[in-house]
């Protein structure tokens, strides 16, 4: 029975040393945890702080190029004003040669700038038929003009 007791002290101690280590381990768990919590929140406060860093270089970047843009746009906008202002110099002047020319020849029909481009000089009309009443045919016999067959070839 001797070693009976002997095993349940021991048992008893063992159960003594678990309690203290569970405690200790709960402990130092509980001691973790808050460490973490604190290195979660100054970890979250580092990346906050870079990224706000990383938002305010690529607005300064996107401020900067956009400036830039503005500045070769408005360069541009001046060269192609002052390349339409020389057409329209140009245009200009040959709308003046071209009155001047057609003045200078009697009886010449306005053309180009003068007409509007929206009356041909000469009106082009198509051939009327021999015959009235028939098909497609020519002013002269056996003309082809007009016929199916004479497209064909």
């Amino acid at each position: 029975m001797e070693g009976v007791r002997e095993m349940e002290g021991e048992a008893a101690d063992l159960a003594r040393e678990l309690e203290r280590i569970r405690g200790e381990c709960e402990g130092a768990w509980e001691a973790n945890m808050a460490a973490a919590e604190k290195d979660e929140e100054s970890f979250a406060a580092a990346i906050a702080c870079e990224w706000g860093e990383m938002r305010d270089a690529f607005d300064a970047q996107v401020s900067e190029r956009e400036a830039a843009l503005r500045t070769a746009l408005s360069s541009h906008a001046h060269e192609a004003r002052a390349a339409r202002d020389a057409v329209v110099e140009e245009v200009t002047m040959l709308r003046a040669k071209l009155e001047g020319l057609s003045r200078a020849v009697p009886n010449t029909p306005r053309v180009g700038f003068e007409a509007g481009f929206a009356v041909p000089a000469t009106p082009r009309a198509r051939p009327q038929s021999a015959r009235p009443g028939t098909a497609g045919g020519g002013s002269r016999p056996g003309s082809a003009w007009g016929r199916p067959e004479s497209r064909l070839r």
